[in-house]
């Protein structure tokens, strides 16, 4: 009986079967053994079935057209690794070690002009990245805690990432407190909302983060969550009609109202503020 082993051909790179020193061909794979060709087969040609995972070798010097000439092998999954010589390693370091060679050979290949522009090898423009996935050196971190409002630009930290957060750097038209519902006004700033009227109701509302002055610059919360109280878990939530920048778990339904959906109450205490981009007038 004929003894099999799997080794790696230094030629092709590939793992195949060796059977007395003979190196067998893996010519491909058939969904299933009927499928195993019949005809043009040579010496130690092989083909794997996808339904059962096992290699068939045609080795008979009398073949009969028929499927016995096909010999099973065994199933793929029975391959003995430790028997293969050269495997590569699976050490990170040794990893990450190929990949940064191989992305630095394909770019020494073409030694006139790489997708820089630049002349010559590309092994020294490799970027590295820390942690957060930012490049090292850049000068750049993602801080940790809560929403920060930044006078240049709003930074997300991991909280906002992972709770997918939308803050803006909005003007207050008027005195506004944390937890206020405010509208865009045709002034470029932001005044509190007042379901009475259309006015006071459509386009970009946001939800103040924070105490901002009238005429100053602060963070409104354009979607995501905020903790507050007094909430009832499951309620749909709507701009209110009796107090500016305040919501009610009650749909509006005087004439004249409007009925805008501003978010949804999540527990007692969290609000996940998304507003409706359409509303509605009671008539």
């Amino acid at each position: 009986m004929s003894v099999y082993k799997t080794k790696i051909n230094p030629w092709t790179k590939k793992l195949q079967w060796v059977i007395d020193a003979n190196l067998l061909k893996i010519k491909g794979t058939v969904d299933t053994y009927n499928d195993l060709p019949l005809t043009g087969n040579t010496e130690n040609d092989c083909y794997i079935t996808k339904d059962t995972d096992f290699l068939y070798t045609w080795n008979n010097p009398n073949p009969s057209g028929l499927l016995t000439d096909w010999i099973q092998i065994g199933s793929t999954a029975s391959i003995d690794w430790s028997v293969i010589t050269n495997k590569p390693s699976s050490l990170v370091a040794d990893i990450d070690d190929a990949v940064t060679k191989k992305h630095t050979r394909l770019h020494d290949i073409d030694d006139t002009n790489d997708h820089n522009g630049v002349s010559g090898a590309i092994e020294d423009n490799l970027v590295s990245f820390d942690a957060n996935g930012l490049p090292k050196d850049s000068g750049k971190s993602i801080p940790t805690g809560d929403i920060v409002g930044t006078s240049d630009s709003q930074i997300l930290t991991n909280k906002e990432l992972n709770d997918n957060i939308e803050t803006m750097e909005l003007t207050a038209g008027e005195n506004v407190s944390a937890g206020d519902i405010c509208y865009l006004k045709s002034d470029g700033k932001m005044w509190k909302t007042d379901a009475d009227a259309e006015a006071t109701s459509k386009g970009l509302i946001c939800m103040a983060t924070e105490t901002i002055l009238a005429d100053a610059t602060g963070t409104f919360l354009r979607k995501g969550k905020y903790t507050t109280s007094g909430l009832t878990t499951g309620d749909t939530l709507y701009l209110d009609t009796s107090t500016a920048g305040t919501w009610t778990n009650i749909a509006p339904s005087g004439s004249g109202d409007i009925v805008r959906i501003i978010g949804y109450a999540l527990s007692t205490t969290v609000l996940y503020f998304d507003p409706d981009k359409s509303y509605l007038e009671i008539s």
